[in-house]
């Protein structure tokens, strides 16, 4: 019966044996020191000769002791397990197998000698183990098998040591991955070809079963290393094969990967039908930005231009409320607005069939995508610049199925603009300089609607939505609207009595703003003559149009009061 010494005592046979002391260790033994005492981690003494690597020690705690080969620490380690290590000695190993200890007794982890010899890369004693009958396809909880160590170790000897002696190479791990898999997802294309044979044929199994996981050639991808994935390719891997749970191809994962060289790789072996009936892959290669990747992929889908046109779900941000899918330019406008090469693959997508413009109510306009970025003033108007230059629409209007919202009343871009940006007055004033269609009395429309109908607007955004109405109120004053009918109305809308009418800025206004209930917005009492600025706009409006006066050479101060004007 095993016997403990007190939770922090080490018994002293186990200090001798620690040390290696065979005199102190025989004389004990002979004055009735008991081999079954184990100390507060549960080590007997015969577990420390196992570890120190103490043959003779060893030898003599068998022959005193009565069943103790076997005996288990607190970690649930044998001293068979605990002599698989680099410090002690294979005579250890040999001397435990005499005594006919179980060398496929793991730990509590289920992990046997043979799996921490492979672990630990000790060919001789893994040797050792299996000529004497270990388990050489043993199982530990995770499932791994000692090959699968074996090749986490990188050890090129092992691996060639588990397959003479006929490791089952279609067990698979918790993960549901065969060695070959493992080997691919470490980038270890040493062993590749022997973890494989034509009778076998398991290179193109996926990961958790029938086109529900990936293959070894998506993990070799997933794992960045172009070697593996050529050795797979010449091994007859099949880059055509779809996960059907993600809609994804090795190219897919290629293209998010970014490394341009594997994708030329996978796009060789690729047939264009597949991808045709999965996600579009050159939105996979904007989430990683990698220049070169996407110049590839262009290349290789010239002839699909449908292909190039392919949108996916939306997966995020405001817009997504509004808007189920979006294409590679709404894409890479909005999520990679903060990208140093965002520039650069704007004009790709464009150059090479990627619209500007979008086809269906549901699909994202990169347009609105830009005005609902979080992109810096410069990068913002240059990306609109190069979309109008390509056609892009400023007027498309918000979906017609969005909720009822005041501001759902102006052009998509203008909406996301105020309802995001409202500070950034510039950008309403360039968009405003390219519509066709909206001037300030649009503006001042969406705050007539929200003055008329907001009791019918039934909506929790309505409190928050009030600030960007002041400031769509004050900005299209700022503007100059020519409808004060209209202004009138939403003046009388928000009357108070007793107002000096000071105008938008002024005592007037800060005596309006302590009376103002939270449901109404700051208007002018008393409207100001309409500015000649508006006037201007109102006699050239009907006269010329901004793109026949562009034909002229003026001053560029001239240019940019017309654009005001439009």
């Amino acid at each position: 019966m095993r016997k403990s010494r007190g939770a922090s005592r080490t018994p002293p046979l186990s200090v001798a044996v620690r040390a290696g002391d065979v005199n102190a260790v025989r004389k004990l033994l002979r004055e009735g020191e008991s081999p079954n005492d184990f100390d507060n981690r549960g080590w007997t003494p015969l577990h420390e000769a196992a570890a120190g690597g103490h043959v003779t020690c060893a030898l003599l705690l068998l022959h005193f002791g009565q069943d103790i080969k076997d005996v288990i620490t607190h970690e649930g380690e044998t001293p068979l397990f605990l002599s698989v290590n680099p410090d002690s000695k294979p005579d250890v190993i040999k001397v435990l197998l005499n005594h006919s200890a179980d060398m496929n007794l793991g730990n509590n982890e289920r992990f046997t000698p043979l799996h921490k010899a492979c672990e630990l890369d000790l060919v001789d004693r893994a040797h050792l183990l299996l000529e004497s009958g270990a388990d050489i396809n043993a199982a530990n909880n995770n499932h791994s098998r000692p090959i699968h160590e074996a090749i986490k170790r990188r050890s090129v000897e092992m691996v060639n040591l588990l397959v003479k002696f006929e490791a089952d190479l279609s067990l698979r791990d918790s993960d549901g991955r065969t060695p070959i898999m493992t080997a691919a997802y470490m980038g270890f294309h040493e062993v590749l070809k022997k973890l494989d044979t034509p009778e076998l044929n398991i290179i193109n199994e996926s990961q958790f079963g029938e086109s529900l996981g990936d293959t070894a050639l998506m993990l070799a991808v997933r794992g960045g290393c172009l070697k593996t994935v050529e050795v797979l390719l010449e091994m007859g891997a099949d880059a055509n094969i779809v996960r059907e749970d993600t809609q994804q191809t090795a190219l897919h994962l290629a293209a998010r990967r970014g490394d341009p060289r594997i994708v030329e790789l996978i796009i060789k072996a690729t047939e264009m039908e597949k991808v045709a009936l999965c996600k579009n892959p050159l939105i996979n290669a904007i989430e990683s930005m990698q220049v070169k990747t996407i110049e590839l992929l262009l290349e290789w889908m010239h002839a699909h231009p449908h292909l190039v046109r392919k949108v996916i779900e939306c997966e995020s941000g405001v817009f997504a409320q509004d808007y189920k899918v979006t294409g590679p330019v709404s894409y890479l406008l909005y999520y990679k607005a903060d990208h140093k090469e965002l520039l650069p693959v704007l004009h790709l997508l464009l150059k090479n069939g990627c619209p500007a413009n979008v086809s269906s109510v549901n699909e994202f306009p990169p347009l609105t995508a830009t005005t609902a970025s979080s992109a810096p003033k410069r990068i913002k108007k240059e990306c609109i610049e190069i979309l109008l230059d390509y056609g892009a629409d400023a007027d498309h209007p918000f979906p017609w199925y969005a909720k009822m919202y005041p501001l759902s009343f102006l052009p998509a871009a203008w909406y996301y603009a105020l309802r995001l940006h409202p500070g950034e007055n510039w950008l309403i004033r360039l968009l405003m300089s390219v519509s066709k269609k909206c001037d300030p009395d649009t503006l001042l429309s969406v705050v007539y609607v929200y003055a008329y109908y907001k009791t019918m607007l039934v909506d929790e955004e309505l409190c928050a939505c009030r600030s960007t109405l002041q400031h769509t109120l004050d900005l299209a004053l700022e503007l100059g609207p020519s409808d004060y009918s209209m202004m009138f109305s939403i003046w009388a809308k928000f009357r108070k009595s007793g107002l000096s009418g000071e105008g938008l800025t002024g005592e007037g206004v800060q005596n309006q703003q302590e009376e103002t209930t939270q449901d109404d917005l700051i208007v002018p009492q008393m409207l100001t003559p309409t500015p000649l600025a508006k006037l201007c706009r109102i006699l050239v409006r009907k006269h010329y149009s901004l793109s026949a006066l562009r034909k002229y050479d003026m001053p560029s101060i001239v240019n940019d009061f017309l654009n005001y004007m439009f």
